[in-house]
């Protein structure tokens, strides 16, 4: 269990894998669980000590976070009691096999309220998953030149896709398979 306004930052090569238990992720609107790269200063301020990131400035030695510097979260087969609401997912995606900032596979879950973006590849995989995604945004998931590179990647998944935005995605979803139900997104 995270408490709200908690913010986790990953180094190069690390990320949490569930196959058996729970995350359980649920902040509020006002302070959100943030999952991000050990290079973001956005949240949680200068964690590695090298200054703050500016990409507009030539002459700053800050190190900026980049899409895929950390592996991602996976909630896998045994993990039912799962659930994200409220959280900001960003920069993952970097694991050779998943690529995404969150991966589910086997198992259904809640994962509403929540930001992904600037992953590697794919900001939300669902993989045989009848997750219930509702009142997210999907953004920036577009730097990699990946198949199915996308907001949201569903494989095999029957899932209810609800009030959602898409906006700045290589792809906003990617289908193989499954029978959805997607209504009221905007793209």
């Amino acid at each position: 269990t995270i408490e709200p306004g908690v913010i986790i930052k990953f180094n190069i090569s690390t990320g949490i894998r569930v196959n058996n238990g729970a995350i359980k992720a649920q902040g509020t609107a006002d302070e959100p669980i943030v999952f991000t790269s050990f290079y973001d200063d956005t949240y949680g301020g200068d964690t590695n000590g090298d200054g703050i990131c500016d990409p507009s400035n030539a002459s700053s030695i800050a190190q900026c976070p980049q899409p895929g510097h950390w592996y991602g979260l996976w909630a896998l087969d045994n993990s039912p009691d799962s659930i994200f609401t409220h959280t900001i997912i960003r920069y993952g995606g970097g694991a050779s096999d998943h690529k995404s900032n969150l991966y589910v596979q086997n198992v259904s879950l809640n994962i509403s309220n929540s930001l992904f973006e600037y992953s590697r590849a794919r900001g939300l995989t669902l993989s045989n998953s009848n997750s219930q995604v509702s009142d997210n945004v999907f953004q920036y998931n577009n730097t990699a030149d990946e198949l199915g590179a996308s907001g949201l990647h569903i494989v095999g998944s029957s899932p209810i896709i609800q009030n959602n935005t898409f906006q700045e995605n290589r792809i906003g979803i990617w289908i193989q398979g499954g029978t959805q139900t997607i209504s009221q997104n905007t793209f």
